[in-house]
Formats: C-alpha cells, structure tokens, sequence
C-alpha cells in the first residue's frame, strides 16, 4: 500500500476490552454473557456494515482482556464468513486484528478460524 493510499484510509478501531468486556465467554448465549455471538452480531457486523461511509479498515484489538476461549473466536471471526462475507481474502480487505506479547496467539487463532471457514466455504462454491 502506498503512503497515499494509507493517507487516505480512514480507520476504526474496537478494543474488545474496553469496548465490550475484559472476560470475554464462549460461543452462544447458553455460554454466558458476552458470548462470540454477541460479540460478532453487536459489535463487530454492525461496525463493519457501515463501510466504506464511515471509514475504510476495521482494526480490532484484542489486548487486554482476562483470556480468550477458542469457541468465542470461532463464532466472532470465523462467523463472519459465514454470514457477512464470503472469502477470507474479502473479510481481510476490511479487518484487521491486533494483539501484542500474550495476546498474539489469539489474533493467530482469529485469523486460522477465518482461513478455515473459508476453506468450507470453498468446498460450496
């Protein structure tokens, strides 16, 4: 990307921590409050269906939180391309997840729950 292009990118950024919860649950209702449903249907769908308006990158942070559980990152990442988007290439053209330190083998495990509900998208094509 160029220096004009980034200029130009307008960016939001969501920090689960502060802008939903720090004890992130599981992945449904049934799992407790502030499940990956919740999470994907309340924050993340609706910020990312107001682009390209508002801004044109999604960044989400992940740092800050007690920990995360896998299925919470399931139903919230990999959800997406279940329902918002239909390529992993296309959700990555629009979001991007952060983490540091402890944090970043949660932001991997984001991103390999997307790349692996695209590749079962891929088998329905």
């Amino acid at each position: 990307m160029s220096v004009a292009q980034m200029s130009r990118d307008r960016v939001r950024t969501i920090n689960v921590a502060s802008d939903f919860t720090r004890t992130p649950g599981g992945r449904t209702k049934r799992n407790g409050p502030f499940n990956g449903v919740q999470f994907r249907t309340e924050v993340l769908e609706p910020a990312l269906r107001q682009m390209p308006g508002e801004y044109t990158k999604l960044v989400v942070n992940l740092d800050g939180v007690d920990t995360y559980i896998g299925s919470f990152l399931e139903e919230s990442f990999g959800g997406l391309l279940r329902g918002l988007y239909d390529t992993f290439e296309e959700a990555a053209e629009r979001l991007e997840i952060r983490a540091t330190g402890e944090f970043e083998v949660f932001r991997d495990l984001a991103y390999q729950y997307m790349r692996d509900q695209d590749k079962r998208n891929a088998k329905g094509r």
